[in-house]
């Protein structure tokens, strides 16, 4: 018994850190910018997605795919279901009949396959927006991300995002600078810990000047 033992642990410690990681999924690191926002950093696998920007963090995972905001500056939390976030924050951003999206050119945002379409709402919004089909991940991701975006989740993952206000001018509120496949660590996926519950996401991001205009309609 003594010396099964003693050949596993030689077998354990010949593993290099290479190898546990390629145990791991691999994940997409998109480094992203906006004009609201500012610098973020998306991270989408089958583990689960996360964006970290100065502001706040967010975390989903699977099988639930339960929304975690939280702040390192607050070091304050809030969770909800997709479907209850989506209620509350972006109900206005959801499509109705008699918006229209028309298609663009294809290009590469990134070193990705990228579509561009335009989008018309009743509601007076004139949206460009550019998705790609090859980060492959559940397509709750895609939903969310999208709907945080304000434009159709049926068309891909978003990278690049581009709102003409009334006045004519111009706000890029997502672009994506650039994209790697890797393996990250598995700590990438955990929640914090010893952080305040709060009973929405403004609670969240409490003091910061750019919470009111992320959710700007």
């Amino acid at each position: 018994m003594v010396a099964r033992v003693l050949v596993f642990l030689t077998l354990l410690a010949g593993c290099s850190s290479r190898d546990l990681q390629a145990a791991q999924p691999q994940c997409w690191v998109l480094q992203q910018t906006g004009d609201v926002e500012g610098k973020q950093v998306a991270y989408l696998s089958s583990s689960g997605m996360k964006v970290e920007s100065i502001s706040y963090s967010m975390l989903v995972l699977p099988p639930k795919f339960s929304i975690m905001f939280y702040s390192n500056r607050s070091k304050c939390y809030f969770t909800s279901t997709y479907e209850e976030l989506k209620a509350r924050l972006f109900r206005k951003a959801s499509s109705t009949a008699s918006d229209t999206v028309r298609p663009g050119r294809t290009g590469k945002i990134a070193g990705l396959t990228a579509r561009q379409y335009f989008l018309d709402t009743a509601k007076g919004k004139h949206i460009e927006f550019w998705t790609t089909r090859d980060i492959l991940v559940p397509k709750q991701f895609v939903e969310y991300s999208a709907t945080i975006c304000e434009v159709p989740a049926a068309y891909g993952f978003p990278l690049r995002i581009i709102k003409t206000k009334g006045d004519g001018a111009k706000s890029k509120r997502l672009e994506t600078l650039s994209c790697q496949r890797t393996v990250v660590p598995a700590s990438t996926w955990s929640a914090p810990i010893g952080y305040k519950k709060v009973k929405d996401e403004m609670s969240v991001l409490v003091g910061d000047t750019s919470a009111d205009a992320m959710f700007e309609q």
